[in-house]
């Protein structure tokens, strides 16, 4: 049987990856426009925030995180997945996390 990955992230990735590339030394604003609609093409699922915006708040109260990070966590839990990532913070309050590279390496 093979094994197929169905990513599933919140619209806001886009916009904190846009953040990220604006920081990125050397890149123009088409090259962070570019490589955003780039990654918005390859198929991932993506969710609106308001589906576990509630949820979200909630978790970052219950557990001291962000509600940036905790709309991940919302996501995750509500559509019965395991977050990847390799933010520390979330792998230690996570029960349902895993390290980034521990899923490549299953997938490879």
């Amino acid at each position: 049987m093979e094994a197929r990955l169905r990513p599933n992230v919140p619209g806001l990735v886009f916009v904190e990856l846009a953040n990220m590339l604006r920081y990125t030394r050397g890149l123009t604003p088409g090259d962070v426009t570019d490589s955003v609609d780039v990654a918005m093409s390859i198929g991932l699922v993506v969710h609106g925030f308001e589906e576990v915006l509630s949820e979200a708040v909630r978790i970052a109260f219950e557990k001291g995180l962000t509600v940036y990070d905790s709309i991940y966590v919302a996501l995750a839990e509500k559509i019965d997945a395991v977050l990847v990532t390799y933010d520390k913070v979330l792998l230690r309050e996570v029960k349902r996390s895993q390290k980034a590279s521990q899923l490549l390496e299953a997938y490879s």
